[in-house]
Parts: C-alpha cells; structure tokens; sequence
C-alpha cells in the first residue's frame, strides 16, 4: 500500500511542474541558483530571508538538470516525495501502521504541501526536514540510543539550516529528549549539534533581518493584513491552500473531520497512545503558538505567515491521522478527507484561476520587439522578467521609442489579472494598437506613428489618466524595461539573443 500511495505522490508533484510560470518568490532563487557559487552565497544575505542550504543544494542541482520550470522545481518535488514516507514512519511510530498510511495519504494529496513541492524555494526542504526529525525524536523518545539521537540532531540541524522557523519544532522536541533520556547526558551531547548550528546561523539571521536589505521590505508590506485576518486563513491555508474553487465548504468539511480525528484521539482508552499525542501536540503547539505570542510584541517581532509555520504542520497531520486510525468507522472520514483534498490538487492543476500568475505567458506575449520599446511589467521583481525576456535592459530616464507595453498581472489573492479598460495612452502621440485580456495577465500596447522620446518616470501608473496603483491591488511592484529589435544589434552594439 504504501509504495502505491508514494508513486500517487511523486506523480501529483512531478506531472505537473512545468504548468505554471516561475512566480516573484522563485525569481530570487533562479537568479541565484544561475550565479557563479561564490556570487550566489554572497548575494543571500542581501536579498534572501531564509538559511543557505536550499539555494546550495539547488545551485548543485541546477548544473545538472537545468534551471527551466522542471528543472530547479524537481528538487522541491523529490523533497516532498520523501516526505510522504517519512510521515508515514512517524505516525506508524506513534500509533500503528494504520495511521502511517492514513497520514501519508492525507500527506499525498494535502493542496499545501503539493503546492510548496512544486515551488523552487526552501518550504519542501523544511518540511523533508521537519517530518524527518519528527520520526527521529519519538524513536529516541521511546529508546534513546546514540544512533537514534545522532538522527535527531542531524535531522533537527539540517531543518535549521533550511528554515529558521524550524528552531520552534527542534527546541520542543529537544526538551522533551532532555527530560526523558535518562541518563540526560547522551541527549544534551545530542543538542549540541542543532544548538552549534543556530549559533552558527545568528549572524547571517541578524544580517538578513536589517530592514535596509530589500526582502525586509518586501516581507513587512507581504504582512500588510492584519493578525488576525492571518490567523483565521491559516487552518484553511494548511488544509486546502492559497487558492481554493469551495474554500469555505471544503475548508469546513475537513476541519470538522480533523476535529473529529483529534477527538477520538484525546478520548481513547489506550493511556500510551494519548501520551504521546500530548507529546506531538506539545511540538505542533510549539511551532504555532510561540511565533503568534511574539507577533503580539509588535511588528518588529511579527513574522506570522503560513510558510513559515509549516514545519508545525506536520505533527499535525500525524495527530488528525492517529485520531482517524482509532475512530470507529474512522476510514470513511479519512477516505473523505483524502478525497476534499485531491479534488483541491487536482482544480489547481486544472483551472488556471487557482495556479500562480502567468509570467511566462504574459511575457512570451509580447513578442519580438519591432522598434525600440518601453515595457510596464506589474506584479513581480526584476528578476522575474529576466528569467522570460533574454533582451530585457535596464530602462533608461528618457529613450526614443516607438512602441510603449503594459504587462500586468493579478496582484495580491486576486485569482484575476486587472483589465487596465480605463487606461488611457501614456504619452501624447501614443495609441492604443492592441489589448490582450487573459485570465492570468492583461496585455496592452501603444505604438506611436514615428519614434518618440519618453521620459521613464511619466509610465508610473500614478500619472496615467484613469488608473492608479489601487486598480492593481495592494502595493504591485513595477518594472520598466527596454528592447530592442535584432536589427539595431551590429558590430558597434553587442548583443546576445536581440539584446545590446
């Protein structure tokens, strides 16, 4: 059974990788997977938020299988792969064999964890991690022998260097070896390894948390709703993902069956198995409460968000298995629940409303540039567009062109990209020539008769007749880019694929 639940795994994770464009998140990590290795490392503390582990393992990674969509993706994919059996061993370790493969079948179809492995950034490597020393700790916890707790501390140092987030499921699961292990010496020289790593990690983790450096900004503006509103989307995120078609039915539906899994849990006769699920439930509480308490310190403390509280989400999922496994009748419930969520995989798989925005797409569309143009690219980074558009160049204050686009995007949750139907020319002697609505971006052109000089600073969409940023959502990024066509390329202007 579980072979068929693994092989179900990687084919919801690696059959669909290259179906959607790279979003703004993994413009980062493509840009610093595609640098010389020294380059990249010293580009993280100025431009990541997270430990560096990821970004080595995927530079590595990239050189071998490529850094396309598949390529740099495939990584995340094999990591939430293997986590599926290692939540299996979990919760077989915890409660029985009938619980593992109820958790790796809600693991195999759970819509957040399916998104993140199909994502070329750190969260399926903090889950692998996270699953891995989770198993490892409530082995050691029943029989702390040295090669149990050497898992455990490696495990728990490798989930620190994927995610710091992760020091709130290590320090429970720490404590909880210290306290047990009799004698208590094995487990503290155990703790010494995650604790070197953490000591190791604070100076690039204060470096990185200097709001000058530019993803400080980006993260605060990210967290512009308020904590509240985060934490009433964070069960619904973790069960049914960012974008769902029945959010509040289905989410309803399986917070109702988790509770009824946990209940049953909590209500058993067997005083070992609810031992343990105060144990688990310690650690998953753990990894949620303490970085809601801190946020309520204030803004400078608050990083509440749910890809940060990932690695919490998997003693959960160990427990609502463990429940389900000593439910009466506790398969149906468990069929139901595996049932919501592929049905939530498979319409992201299948309706473009729900998936990433369309970066590749929107850009492919723009074509080979003609003349000399300007490009207005809402909803993502630079990096973004220079993942699509080999002969993109840095905009320049005032150029001669004969053709000014519009590229945008959805912004923010908006399953839809903005239709720009009030966005008047930007620049006298402009017309529009063409407008191109899609669900996932909206393309306009203007082309003026003959070549025009443009001041770059007058295609900020404040200044257009019209439209405003609160017709993009909240807080776009905007990009201006130039191109120009082949034919301007020569001997006096190098160029590489159209690009001088």
């Amino acid at each position: 059974m579980l072979p068929a639940i693994v092989a179900i795994a990687a084919a919801l994770r690696f059959a669909t990788l290259g179906l959607q464009s790279f979003d703004a998140d993994e413009a980062f990590t493509v840009h610093l997977a595609r640098l010389p290795l020294g380059d990249m490392l010293s580009q993280i503390p100025k431009t990541e938020s997270m430990p560096p582990l990821h970004y080595v393992l995927a530079w590595a990674w990239t050189r071998v299988v490529g850094s396309g969509e598949i390529g740099i993706r495939s990584l995340s994919a094999l990591c939430g792969t293997l986590t599926v059996p290692i939540i299996y061993a979990a919760a077989r370790v915890a409660f029985s064999r009938r619980a593992g493969l109820i958790a790796a079948a809600i693991a195999t179809v759970n819509p957040i964890l399916v998104w993140y492995s199909q994502e070329a950034r750190p969260y399926a490597l903090l889950l692998l991690f996270s699953a891995a020393s989770l198993y490892y700790f409530l082995r050691a916890r029943e029989q702390p022998s040295p090669r149990l707790l050497l898992g455990w501390a490696v495990c728990a140092g490798l989930a620190l260097v994927s995610h710091y987030f992760a020091v709130f499921v290590v320090v429970p699961e720490a404590a909880w070896l210290v306290w047990r292990t009799h004698p208590r010496r094995p487990a503290i020289l155990a703790c010494l390894l995650p604790t070197a790593v953490a000591i190791a990690l604070a100076p690039l983790a204060y470096a990185q948390r200097n709001p000058g450096i530019g993803w400080f900004t980006k993260f605060r503006a990210a967290l512009e709703s308020s904590l509240g509103s985060r934490l009433i989307r964070l069960p619904r995120e973790l069960l049914l993902g960012f974008k769902e078609p029945t959010g509040k039915v289905a989410a309803g539906m399986l917070v109702v069956l988790s509770l009824y899994g946990l209940t049953a849990l909590a209500r058993d006769r067997d005083r070992r198995l609810r031992a343990i699920a105060v144990v688990i439930a310690s650690v998953a509480a753990t990894a949620f409460l303490v970085p809601i308490a801190a946020a309520l310190l204030g803004p400078k403390f608050d990083f509440v968000d749910t890809r940060n509280l990932l690695g919490g989400w998997v003693p959960v999922l160990v427990l609502v298995a463990g429940g389900l496994a000593v439910a009466r009748r506790g398969m149906v419930p468990a069929a139901v629940f595996v049932a919501v969520s592929m049905a939530m995989v498979l319409a992201v798989a299948t309706d473009p409303a729900y998936q990433r925005p369309d970066a590749r797409d929107a850009l492919a569309a723009l074509g080979r540039p003609q003349t000399p143009r300007m490009v207005l690219f809402t909803g993502g980074p630079d990096l973004l567009v220079a993942d699509y558009v080999a002969d993109a160049l840095p905009i320049q204050p005032v150029a001669r062109v004969g053709e000014i686009d519009v590229v945008a995007l959805p912004a923010g949750s908006s399953a839809q990209a903005p239709s720009l139907s009030q966005l008047s020319a930007p620049v006298s002697g402009f017309s529009l020539a063409g407008r191109r609505v899609e669900q996932r971006f909206t393309l306009l052109r203007f082309t003026a008769r003959t070549p025009k000089s443009v001041v770059a600073r007058e295609l900020i969409p404040g200044n257009w007749k019209g439209w405003t940023r609160a017709d993009l959502g909240s807080d776009p990024e905007l990009v201006l880019f130039m191109e120009y066509p082949p034919a301007l390329c020569g001997p006096r202007l190098r160029c590489v694929d159209g690009q001088p």
